[in-house]
């Protein structure tokens, strides 16, 4: 699309005088030499062109005609990590990885309304463009599960964007599972649990997908206690009975999907072994026995050696 702009007489510098030195001019010629209608008419045109010729050489020179391509809104990756204030210093860390392995992301902080984000660190953030948004508090998992889909929704651009939910424990190291999905005709994507359910670690959603299910919820009168992913998954199987997630089994290699793990609390693995992994979450049943300044400090030193180091031809950041 284009748009050009139009020439107004107003803009033309110096036309209102011009204007009224032309119209005594033509009273002074009237009443002086009274002439037919179309006599007097004609020589108002060239009069007026003859006084203004100037103003428009020189309006016309100083502009140039605004032929402007409208901005095409492009398919986006946008990260979306709901929070508590016991979890924000491991933000930053969560940020970078994130930054690294998709550099073009928007990043959206669900603030939880229940125990807000320190002001440091939401200063830090805001500093790497980092947006905020207010998690309200609900009671059941349902709600809960709405509650995050409703913010997502609002930050919808495009409707081939994809819509990330992760948590501040985990580190993104790869960004290849992200654009599989986003090329694929799936509306769901994740990694499910042993038992089948879709793991709380990490989903992502098309919009379309995004919207039917939070509809569901809205319209839904459950009051049953579950993970958020159980919520999501059993919407989603609800309203797309024939659509096929895109969903790997978790911690597994070798499925032929997204390959994510929990970091070993026990045997502190190297970051060579965990290198070839698209994500690893911190938390696990250990977390609670180990400070989360560690987990910072873990977190930072794989991203070092891991997020650091030159990126392989197929683990190349999401495009």
């Amino acid at each position: 699309m284009y748009a050009q702009r139009p020439i107004r007489l107003e803009d033309i510098p110096g036309m209102e005088h011009r204007m009224q030195f032309l119209g005594i001019c033509l009273l002074t010629e009237i009443k002086e030499y009274p002439s037919p209608y179309w006599i007097n008419s004609l020589n108002m045109i060239i009069l007026l062109a003859v006084i203004t010729l100037p103003n428009w050489i020189l309006y016309l020179d100083s502009i140039s005609i605004n032929v402007i391509s409208a901005p095409v809104e492009r398919p986006g990756i946008i990260f979306f990590i709901p929070c508590k204030a016991n979890n924000a210093p491991l933000l930053v860390e969560a940020v970078q990885g994130i930054r690294r392995a998709v550099p073009e992301a928007s990043v959206i902080i669900l603030d939880d309304d229940r125990a807000r984000c320190p002001q440091t660190v939401r200063e830090v953030l805001r500093n790497m463009s980092v947006e905020w948004k207010v998690l309200k508090k609900t009671d059941t998992s349902s709600e809960h599960a709405a509650a995050i889909l409703a913010l997502m929704a609002q930050a919808v651009r495009h409707e081939h964007d994809v819509l990330v939910r992760t948590k501040p424990d985990n580190l993104i190291l790869h960004a290849g599972f992200l654009r599989e999905f986003a090329r694929s005709e799936a509306g769901l994507s994740g990694t499910c649990l042993r038992s089948g359910l879709l793991c709380n670690e990490l989903y992502a959603l098309k919009p379309a997908v995004l919207r039917a299910i939070l509809q569901h919820l809205e319209q839904s009168s459950s009051v049953m206690k579950c993970p958020e992913g159980a919520v999501i998954l059993g919407a989603f199987t609800a309203l797309f009975p024939d659509g096929a997630p895109l969903l790997a089994r978790a911690w597994t290699r070798g499925t032929g999907g997204p390959l994510w793990g929990h970091y070993n609390w026990t045997t502190f693995p190297s970051a060579e072994s965990l290198a070839d992994m698209d994500m690893i979450s911190m938390s696990r049943r250990y977390q609670d026995k180990v400070a989360r300044r560690a987990r910072i400090s873990v977190m930072r030193c794989l991203r070092n050696a891991i997020c650091n180091r030159p990126v392989s031809v197929d683990r190349q950041p999401a495009a």
